[in-house]
């Protein structure tokens, strides 16, 4: 009977082992009564040759040079948010991008009046905005929908047809609505410092990490957009830190930062529910690559049943924020699924879903009732393998890099297919090979790194085949991330480019972070050249990102050719279009056709915007005076176009150009229509 009755029996050393966790030990004597009923200790760690994150190697530092070490951190991160802000404020409400008009003009109101007007109105059903959700996009919009009273006054004309616009009103409304996601941003960055110490104990890496994030130009760009993606990058980096934090130290606090950080995540938009496995993955890494830092299976099983019951914490906490702030998902608990791992034109994920719940109740039975018995041995006798696999995937992910950046670095020296990356879902793309796809899904990636990011995130991947370092277990999370990101996109065949792979930036700087590290402590000996070069890797990326403004989200390196581009204009550009034709004389009484976003809000004259020119002067493309053209517009309306320049409508030499980081096909073109065309012809 006592032998029936002993696994029910550690089920209750379990919970009440469990307590002691939750209440923080702080009662010393408590302690001690349940760890006399569990006959185990608190969980300590050893240094492990292959990852010592956690655990410095250098002997306790004296208090002056500690004192000196974190005013030379403080005045670093001061620096680099400076420059931050600095970057991120140049140019707000001087743009229009992609989309952005839905968020906050359309043309009067837009989806974040729509979510604030319905958490007023308490109507939870139309606080679903969109399948994004876009609902933290909504939350960062509250200043400029409180400041927008009126947003009407936007628009001086609302014809559906031609719109006439108040440039100067949609100018500050616009910098309202923008500025909450720079600030919001440069928050995210200090608390990413945070964690990345916290997890590493290394202001070094730390202040690197957070450095050539938060110098990279297009995560900056992405910073200054009203759209879902804006605080894609940021929460989700910060969410996987602060539950690699509780990975390495099983501190449960730590996830009431994780846990609400990736709801505000998942409420930005679908794609981060991507860390619902990757940390599942990253859970059961920690417990294979750390192996040998714990001195018994029991203390290997405590670890395992606190990493898995905090999975559970961090999902269940992201899960709830998510339907605390989008109520609707309340009343319909499908918004979740559909807001998460279930989202429009998603492929079915069960079979996954079924493997992680194996793969998790067997490593909980093995942690309750086995006491680490099986897995602990089997770990143990394979730990081996735990350089192969990482050299395995450092290898993949840098081969596949290495060679796109070769390949179209010399013009395409290998006849790749090559496509649009307007394609998306496209059959241009989907009708491909297979084996294209990978070098096309990481060609944007390459090709808008800075090369101070570029050659240190390639140097710490391939320094792994010969040299082990305490930084093993974040490298292979960083890697993995990666890599295991382009493999679900590419499981969606989706082609993706910038905008919708900001989410990889941070991991690859926090790769150039432990490159520069190498260096640093390979070569130079003294802390004060560390710290120097640290200085002139830096500036150099400021320096870099100065000379990309103010089109920051649009940077492309110089390692790809100019004939080349792997992004469109996206609306940028449209500001300055906008202020040319404001100069000219009958600038109010013009009538402009635009085929893209980012033009029409800022000038003072008639705008016709997009497709909608087909029904303007019963189709018969005349009656306006300039024509804006963009790469992006000339793809969506190239019927158009194609009848414009058929019947020779417009002269063909553009009298206003700008080219986007000095390549050809990233451009914003003004044509001067005929005068038999021109609207004062229409008028007479």
């Amino acid at each position: 009977m006592n032998n029936f009755l002993s696994p029910f029996s550690k089920v209750k050393d379990f919970f009440l082992a469990l307590k002691s966790i939750v209440s923080k030990e702080k009662n010393a004597s408590t302690k001690q009564k349940i760890k006399a009923s569990v006959n185990t200790k608190p969980i300590q760690t050893v240094p492990d040759k292959t990852d010592n994150a956690s655990t410095p190697k250098t002997p306790p530092k004296k208090p002056q040079k500690r004192l000196l070490e974190f005013f030379i951190a403080i005045l670093f991160l001061t620096a680099i948010l400076s420059g931050y802000f600095y970057f991120g404020l140049t140019h707000l409400g001087k743009f229009q991008t992609a989309d952005e008009d839905l968020w906050y003009a359309d043309p009067v109101s837009g989806r974040i009046h729509e979510y604030w007007k319905a958490m007023e109105n308490k109507d939870w059903e139309r606080t679903r905005i969109n399948d994004k959700p876009g609902v933290t996009t909504a939350l960062l919009g509250y200043w400029g929908y409180k400041a927008d009273t009126h947003p009407e006054k936007k628009m001086l004309d609302d014809g559906n047809i031609v719109d006439r616009y108040d440039p100067k009103v949609y100018e500050q409304t616009t910098y309202l609505f923008q500025l909450p996601f720079v600030i919001a941003n440069g928050v995210l960055l200090f608390i990413l410092f945070w964690l990345a110490w916290a997890y590493t104990r290394s202001s070094t890496f730390a202040l690197l990490f957070t450095g050539f994030t938060a110098l990279s130009p297009v995560l900056i760009g992405v910073s200054q957009i009203v759209n879902p993606d804006a605080t894609v990058w940021s929460l989700g980096i910060t969410a996987l830190f602060a539950y690699l934090v509780f990975v390495r130290t099983t501190h449960f606090r730590w996830l009431l930062l994780a846990g609400p950080l990736f709801g505000l995540a998942l409420l930005s938009k679908y794609g981060t529910s991507f860390l619902i496995f990757f940390t599942f993955f990253i859970t059961f890494a920690h417990l294979f690559y750390q192996i040998t830092t714990f001195e018994d299976r029991k203390k290997y099983a405590n670890a395992t049943i606190k990493l898995l019951l905090g999975w559970v914490v961090f999902i269940a906490l992201g899960i709830g924020v998510f339907a605390l702030l989008m109520p609707a998902a309340i009343l319909h608990p499908e918004f979740i699924l559909k807001g998460t791992i279930a989202f429009k034109h998603a492929k079915d994920v069960s079979d996954v879903l079924w493997a992680m719940g194996i793969v998790y109740g067997l490593f909980l039975f093995d942690g309750i009732f086995l006491r680490g018995r099986a897995l602990f041995f089997l770990l143990t006798k394979i730990r081996l393998l735990r350089q192969p696999i990482l050299i395995l995937f450092a290898l993949l992910f840098s081969g596949i890099a290495l060679f796109t950046l070769f390949n179209w670095g010399w013009h395409n020296h290998f006849h790749f297919e090559d496509v649009s990356y307007d394609a998306g879902k496209g059959k241009d793309f989907t009708k491909l090979d297979f084996h294209w796809k990978p070098f096309l899904e990481i060609k944007p990636l390459v090709f808008s790194l800075q090369p101070t990011v570029l050659i240190p995130a390639f140097l710490t991947l391939l320094l792994l085949i010969w040299k082990r370092n305490r930084f093993t277990f974040l490298i292979f999370t960083l890697t993995t991330f990666i890599v295991f990101y382009y493999a679900a996109i590419l499981s969606q065949d989706v082609l993706v480019h910038i905008r919708y792979s900001v989410l990889v930036y941070p991991a690859m700087a926090g790769l150039a972070a432990i490159g520069v590290i190498f260096v640093t402590e390979s070569l130079l000996k003294s802390k004060w050249w560390s710290y120097g070069f640290m200085t002139i890797l830096l500036a150099t990326s400021a320096y870099v990102t100065y000379s990309y403004l103010p089109y920051l989200f649009l940077y492309t390196n110089d390692l790809l050719p100019k004939k080349q581009i792997i992004t469109s204009a996206w609306g940028y550009g449209g500001y300055e279009a906008a202020q040319w034709l404001n100069a000219q004389p009958n600038a109010k009484t013009m009538t402009v056709w635009s085929d893209y976003e980012g033009v029409c809000p800022f000038m003072y004259g008639y705008c016709i915007k997009g497709s909608v020119i087909k029904w303007y002067n019963r189709g018969r493309f005349s009656g306006f005076d300039y024509l804006v053209v963009t790469r992006k517009g000339l793809i969506n309306n190239k019927s158009t176009w194609n009848k414009l320049i058929a019947d020779e409508k417009f002269y063909p030499e553009p009298v206003w150009q700008l080219l986007i980081g000095d390549r050809p096909g990233d451009f914003v073109k003004i044509y001067k229509m005929r005068e038999e065309y021109s609207s004062d012809a229409l008028y007479k």
